[in-house]
């Protein structure tokens, strides 16, 4: 959807799987990075098809906050898009559109009902409040969880880390498509959080694969639907 060619598609999708493999387990926290790659599909789709693809938010956050923390994550995801959809503006590779009036009061709308659909749990307004719990006053936890320790810079998924956010910036520089704002904040958000904490560096990933699709659109020749073998491909996929 971001690239509307299946090719580069599949650089995205195997961006996400390498920064993925950081936490690929039978975990809930499978369950909020599924919801965060799909809260990425609502928000593109009504960016791109119709604004009503964002009343499937308030739901979303809804069963996300009774499975997993990173609800939190997704409401400040959402709440940079929506910030972002008020602004109209461009300075060198970076800009940001705002977007039609009925769509931004949509979205902030729904911003304001996803919040409140983190109260829709057995516990209330403690569980929304979780995260927080965690960051302030769970120390040991975050100092002695390997996986909660800052990112090595000479395992894989480092350099990988870096050779991302480097190969990002060149496209920008080098494609004829800007990097929106709403975007760069993300991929920042993205990066610091994985920096700091190597689980994170899935979220990284969900977060900048779609960055990625978008900038090398189109790249390479057009893909051309017609010369798909159906049989072929369910074959690859098995």
């Amino acid at each position: 959807l971001y690239a509307s060619n299946a090719k580069v598609a599949l650089v995205g999708g195997m961006m996400v799987w390498f920064f993925g493999t950081v936490g690929l387990a039978i975990r809930p926290l499978i369950l909020g990075h599924l919801f965060l790659a799909l809260e990425l599909l609502v928000l593109h789709l009504a960016r791109a098809r119709d604004r009503r693809w964002l009343w499937a938010l308030p739901p979303l956050f809804a069963v996300w906050v009774n499975c997993h923390g990173s609800y939190a994550l997704g409401l400040s995801v959402l709440g940079v898009v929506t910030a972002c959809s008020w602004v109209e503006w461009k300075a060198g590779l970076i800009e940001c559109r705002r977007w039609d009036s009925r769509t931004r009061k949509l979205l902030a709308a729904t911003l304001a009902l996803s919040g409140a659909a983190l109260l829709a749990n057995p516990v209330g307004a403690r569980l929304a409040a979780y995260p927080l719990d965690v960051l302030l006053n769970q120390p040991e936890n975050l100092a002695n969880v390997t996986e909660w320790a800052a990112l090595d810079f000479q395992q894989p998924r480092g350099v990988g880390l870096l050779a991302a956010v480097g190969a990002i910036g060149l496209l920008v520089i080098a494609r004829p498509a800007p990097l929106r704002l709403d975007e760069l904040i993300l991929l920042t958000m993205g990066t610091g959080m994985a920096v700091r904490h190597t689980r994170m560096v899935f979220v990284f990933g969900i977060l900048a694969a779609p960055i990625v699709c978008r900038l090398l659109a189109d790249a390479g020749a057009r893909y051309l639907h017609g010369r798909e073998s159906r049989a072929a491909n369910a074959l690859l996929i098995a």
